[in-house]
């Protein structure tokens, strides 16, 4: 084997191994977020890495053609990991008007978890409870795009999101 061909491959090999790294859960017990804050979580810049979740999501309703079309579900369940970042994961285009309520479900079996609803404009509206159950309602909520999303540091364990729009 060539140096040329050796060197690519060990380049291939860390950039592998260091793009997928999970953030450690170092509070133990804890599972408030200790290196994702509020600011993280509302940018519009996030990622987030993970492996061995699968999902299931149903989507009767159509309310979004846009980018965020590939998360308007009606529910979704998430379960394993591990995974660490931040993540949208469910988009609901409201017209003004409209009534929405979202319930989310979650239990914790290791690392780290923080679910929030985001405004039209990027602002946190609500901080789902962890590990139990959690509804929220916005009554003739303003037009535009609201987010579920996610903040995990090694996070394993379930979520359960539904969505309900009159």
């Amino acid at each position: 084997m060539n140096i040329k061909m050796l060197l690519f491959l060990c380049a291939i090999l860390i950039i592998s191994l260091t793009a997928c790294s999970q953030i450690e859960d170092t509070n133990g017990d804890d599972t408030t977020l200790v290196t994702i804050d509020d600011e993280k979580l509302a940018s519009t810049s996030i990622s987030s890495s993970g492996s061995g979740v699968s999902s299931n999501s149903v989507r009767n309703n159509i309310t979004l053609i846009n980018s965020d079309e590939e998360i308007d579900f009606d529910s979704l369940t998430m379960d394993g990991g591990p995974i660490s970042g931040v993540s949208d994961i469910m988009a609901t285009g409201l017209e003004e008007g409209q009534y929405l309520a979202i319930y989310v479900e979650s239990e914790i079996r290791e690392g780290n978890l923080e679910i929030v609803l985001l405004s039209p404009d990027n602002e946190i509206l609500y901080h789902f409870d962890t590990n139990g159950e959690d509804v929220v309602e916005i009554p003739l909520g303003i037009s535009g795009t609201y987010n579920v999303r996610i903040g995990v540091e090694s996070f394993i364990g379930n979520i359960y999101v539904e969505r309900i729009i009159e």
